[in-house]
């Protein structure tokens, strides 16, 4: 079950989800998944549960995208199999193994971005990258002026 709980008090949160997390319609074998902010917050929401509750079982903290993504490996495996089992000739969906959005990709992605037009911005001082990039190198590369 999806349930959204809203308070800008966490001990009313925390309340809240021990009222879930105890209920006896929760299933025991079955992960009990929290979408929190940050990690931080999740590590202090397990302690919390584990030191009110005296165990914390099965619960697992996750960002909204983290969620997110495993809820679209889930739903297009099960759909993956419904399809090869009524055709298996069908053309099925995946999930990248990696999130298009991770950090490690976006990190890559801005350094080749910059490494590409290193030159075209340090050159051009009303690009709004130049300050930051412009700071970063000592000389640019490929007959870029140096600062």
């Amino acid at each position: 079950m999806f349930t959204i709980i809203q308070s800008h008090r966490t001990e009313n949160l925390v309340d809240q989800l021990l009222v879930q997390y105890q209920s006896k319609s929760q299933n025991i074998f079955e992960p009990f998944i929290v979408i929190v902010p940050s990690m931080v917050l999740g590590d202090w929401l397990d302690k919390t549960i584990a030191s009110r509750a005296g165990i914390s079982t099965l619960v697992r903290t996750k960002f909204w995208g983290q969620y997110q993504w495993t809820l679209m490996q889930d739903v297009l495996t099960r759909h993956n199999a419904y399809l090869l089992e009524v055709n298996p000739e069908a053309a099925t969906l995946n999930v990248p193994e990696v999130a298009v959005l991770s950090p490690t990709v976006m990190q890559w992605r801005l350094f080749g971005y910059l490494t590409y037009y290193q030159a075209l911005i340090v050159n051009d001082d009303t690009h709004p990258v130049n300050p930051l990039l412009a700071s970063l190198i000592d000389e640019p590369q490929e007959g870029g002026r140096a600062r």
